[in-house]
């Protein structure tokens, strides 16, 4: 039922702070009649509520899930209900949100003397109910206007390709499946990571699943990414026939150029080589992964390019002032890698932690072997572990701080997904659970950018 939260936290966030009493006295001959309407179709949903907790307690995840599905139509009336009840009366709004994810609504409307009295019953989110019981309900975005829709926590795959230490295939392919099983319908990837290893790991986990699931893997970094002639259609159609080759696919869902040089996305010739790739059908969509707001801004001027992924996280906050805007625009999709910031947003790190040394937290913390915005967000290990200690508080009602860190990026309305690593299942088992935590009030948020611009962009190494 997360659909349902998701839709309703708007209008929480306009009455929330609407409720006082659970006992009210109207006037409103036409707001009664709105609210007998209204508690008709609550019914409804307490209906749906019931149904879909009896199969969550047998653990009945795919009857839940196609409840859920074939409700949206009621749960968009009951919204229209709500919008109304919301927009004629502010001062008694019908909808509160109460203890986080639990919401609370119109039981009855009595007449009583000249007016009418109204009482509330508070019942948990559904999300939070089945999220206890290990039952995770999928939100999907649009990506961009490709008519594609996935997982709005969807997973990267560059930990369990290499560079990020020790990860067993074992593992990796546990996390993989865990996560498909759980809704989610999208990874991105690349050549680079364990030169296609993390390619082949995808491929084993989504065989006779390939209509189902989509992935987005890259390019160019396999050349030299400053020469023209890694971008020629020899070079790019040979890369792409090779990660064709390792994910077992006729055709790559979403093919993104692979953090290029500024002075490539200018040229601009490498987006006719794409052009000619999709015609030939290769490729379905493509898009670029960007280190800088620049990059991202060249790249919307080619209308063919249908998402950008971009870092963006408590510590990387400057997408929000104008790329993320002008790319919903465009009907642009945003990939969010890097969410928290190489670990540092989980608040697990101490100045004296040390990493593995085939880890790039190990030998890429200052920009040695690639931009060292890639690596804990340019901040550098020990004052990244400092700010990030002085973030702690986001924890608070959301379970960790690392939920909490994806929870903020899943608020920003720009965004189609996040796409957190992971080398577990556990790991995939907690960055899911992100979705349902509570999202961050208007004051939090103002919170947050505060601290980005009075404490952290001026640490920030590297342009971004």
């Amino acid at each position: 039922m997360d659909y349902f939260e998701g839709r309703l936290d708007t209008n929480f966030s306009r009455s929330q702070e609407l409720f006082g009493h659970h006992e009210t006295t109207l006037t409103s001959e036409e707001e009664n009649a709105i609210y007998k309407d209204f508690r008709m179709e609550w019914d409804g949903y307490l209906k749906i509520h019931n149904e879909v907790l009896t199969l969550s307690r047998q653990f009945d995840v795919k009857s839940a899930s196609e409840i859920i599905k074939t409700s949206r139509q009621k749960i968009e009336e009951i919204e229209g209900f709500i919008d109304e009840l919301v927009e004629m009366n502010q001062e008694q709004a019908s909808t509160a949100q109460v203890n986080g994810r639990n919401y609370c609504f119109l039981r009855s409307a009595e007449p009583k003397g000249n007016g009418i009295t109204r009482s509330y019953q508070t019942i948990p989110g559904l999300k939070t109910l089945l999220n206890e019981r290990g039952i995770i309900i999928m939100n999907y975005r649009p990506l961009g206007n490709t008519g594609i829709k996935v997982s709005e926590v969807s997973f990267g795959t560059w930990a369990i390709g290499g560079a990020w230490g020790n990860v067993s295939d074992e593992e990796s392919l546990k996390g993989l499946q865990y996560a498909i099983e759980n809704g989610v319908n999208f990874f991105d990837t690349a050549d680079v990571y364990g030169d296609g290893h993390s390619e082949e790991l995808l491929a084993k986990a989504t065989k006779g699943k390939e209509d189902d699931i989509h992935i987005a893997t890259k390019f160019c970094r396999m050349g030299d990414i400053h020469n023209k002639d890694t971008y020629s259609y020899e070079t790019v159609s040979a890369y792409c026939e090779a990660s064709l080759k390792r994910l077992n696919r006729e055709s790559i869902d979403l093919y993104q150029i692979h953090c290029p040089a500024t002075e490539i996305l200018k040229d601009g010739e490498v987006f006719a080589v794409l052009d000619r790739l999709q015609r030939e059908g290769k490729i379905r969509h493509y898009g670029v992964s960007v280190e800088t707001v620049e990059e991202g801004l060249i790249c919307l001027e080619h209308s063919n390019v249908k998402s950008l992924q971009v870092i963006f996280n408590m510590f990387r906050q400057k997408p929000l002032e104008e790329l993320l805007p002008k790319a919903q625009e465009n009907g642009v999709g945003i990939l969010v890698r890097l969410p928290l910031a190489s670990g540092l947003l989980t608040g697990k790190f101490t100045k004296d932690y040390t990493f593995e040394k085939d880890d790039h937290r190990h030998f890429n913390e200052n920009g040695e072997a690639f931009n060292v915005g890639e690596t804990f967000a340019g901040l550098g290990f020990a004052k990244g572990v400092e700010l990030a200690d002085q973030l702690s508080w986001i924890a608070n009602d959301r379970e960790s701080m690392a939920k909490a860190a994806l929870r903020w990026i899943l608020d920003q309305k720009e965004v189609t997904c996040v796409i957190p690593g992971f080398k577990t299942e556990k790991q995939v088992r907690e960055n899911l659970a992100s979705a349902s935590v509570k999202s961050f009030s208007l004051e939090e948020t103002q919170k947050i950018r505060d601290f980005y611009n009075e404490e952290v962009k001026q640490y920030i190494r590297g342009s971004y």
